[in-house]
C-alpha cells in the first residue's frame, strides 16, 4: 500500500474518513447556530462535554487512570501533565474561544477555511520542535494555502454583508488553527516520545479545558450562563459535541484501517463541506472568489498531507 496515493484503494477506511469530514463540518454548521444565543467561552465549555465523558469512558476501561496518580509507579510524569495541560489551555480554550467567536463574526463559509490552515502550521512547528522534515512540495502546499486566505478573505469582503466585525473573524480564525496546530504538536511530542495513549492525551486536556474554563467563569462572576441560557441553546452545544465525538471516532477508525495520508486527506474536505452546508442550511453568502480562496485552502492543506515523507505518517498511524 503506498502512503502517499490518495486514490490507492476506495475502502471501509476512506468511507469512516469521509464520515469524519462530514461530521467535523456538521459540528461547525451547528456551532454557529448555537452561537446567536450564547457567549463563545460557555458555547466551548458545554462542547466539549461529550468528549470528556467519551475520552473518561476509554480511560477507565483500558486502566489508564492509575498512571494518573503520582503514587502509582507507571505515573506519566510532571512533564507529561504539565505538557498535557498546557494543549487543553491550547485546545479547548484559546482555540476553541477563538474559533467560537470566528464563527460568531464571520460565519462558516470564512472561518472554517482559514481554520483549516492548521495542517500548514502543524507541519512547521513539527519542523522547528520535533525536526521532522518539509520537503518543497510540502511548502508549495502551504504557500497555496495562504494564497487562498488571502483570495477567501477579499472575496468575503466584497459580498456586502453586514455581519458586526467580521473582520475580526480573519485573525481569530488563524489564532484558533496556530493554536491547534501547536496543541498538535503537543499531542505528536506526547504520542512519539512519551508513548501516551491518544485517550488519556485527550482525557488530561479536556479536564484542564474545563476546569479552566470554569475559573475564568467564576472570576467573570458568569457562572450564572447556566441558567440563564436557554436549555435550547444548551441543547445545540452538547448536540455538536456529540457530533464532534462521532468525528472523532471516525478518523480514529479509518486511520486504523487505511493509509494516514489518505484518512487525513480526506478528513480535510471538511474545509469546503462546512461551507456548502452553511450556504444551504443557514443562507450564508457565497461568490466564485470565495469558492476560490476556499478550494485553495483545501489543495493546500491536501498537499502538505500527501507530501508529507513516509516515515511521519507511519509515527502518525501509530500514535
Amino acid at each position: 500500500m503506498k502512503e502517499n496515493t490518495l486514490f490507492h484503494k476506495i475502502g471501509p477506511g476512506e468511507c469512516w474518513a469521509f464520515g469524519a469530514a462530514l461530521s467535523y463540518a456538521a459540528t461547525n454548521v451547528m456551532l454557529k447556530w448555537a452561537l446567536a444565543d450564547a457567549p463563545p467561552l460557555f458555547g466551548a465549555a458545554i462542547k466539549i462535554m461529550p468528549v470528556w465523558i467519551l475520552s473518561f469512558m476509554m480511560v477507565v476501561l483500558k486502566g489508564q487512570h492509575r498512571d494518573l496518580s503520582p503514587r502509582s509507579k507507571s505515573f506519566v510524569g510532571w512533564k507529561a501533565m504539565g505538557l498535557n495541560m498546557t494543549l487543553g489551555a491550547l485546545y479547548y480554550v484559546i482555540g476553541n474561544g477563538a474559533l467560537f467567536e470566528a464563527l460568531k463574526r464571520g460565519g462558516v463559509v470564512l472561518a472554517t477555511p482559514i481554520v483549516g490552515t492548521q495542517v500548514i502550521w502543524a507541519a512547521l512547528f513539527a519542523y522547528i520542535f520535533l525536526r521532522e522534515k518539509i520537503n518543497l512540495p510540502m511548502m508549495m502546499g502551504m504557500v497555496t494555502s495562504i494564497i487562498g486566505v488571502t483570495v477567501l478573505t477579499i472575496g468575503k469582503s466584497g459580498t456586502g454583508i453586514s455581519l458586526e466585525g467580521w473582520q475580526l473573524a480573519v485573525p481569530l480564525a488563524a489564532l484558533a488553527a496556530l493554536c491547534f496546530s501547536s496543541g498538535g504538536a503537543i499531542q505528536r511530542y506526547l504520542f512519539t516520545i512519551k508513548k501516551l495513549d491518544r485517550w488519556m492525551v485527550m482525557f488530561v486536556g479536556l479536564t484542564a479545558g474545563e476546569l479552566l474554563l470554569h475559573l475564568i467563569f467564576l472570576f467573570q462572576n458568569n457562572l450564572g450562563y447556566y441558567t440563564a441560557i436557554s436549555l435550547n441553546t444548551i441543547g445545540k452545544f452538547l448536540l455538536a459535541g456529540i457530533i464532534g465525538a462521532s468525528a472523532i471516532i471516525c478518523i480514529t477508525t479509518a486511520m486504523s484501517q487505511t493509509a494516514v495520508a489518505s484518512a487525513i486527506t480526506i478528513n480535510s474536505t471538511q474545509t469546503a463541506l462546512a461551507p456548502l452546508i452553511a450556504f444551504f442550511a443557514l443562507g450564508e453568502s457565497m461568490n466564485k472568489i470565495i469558492s476560490l480562496g476556499i478550494l485553495l485552502i483545501m489543495m493546500g492543506a491536501m498537499i502538505v498531507q500527501l507530501k508529507k515523507p513516509k516515515e511521519q505518517n507511519e509515527i502518525s498511524k501509530e500514535a
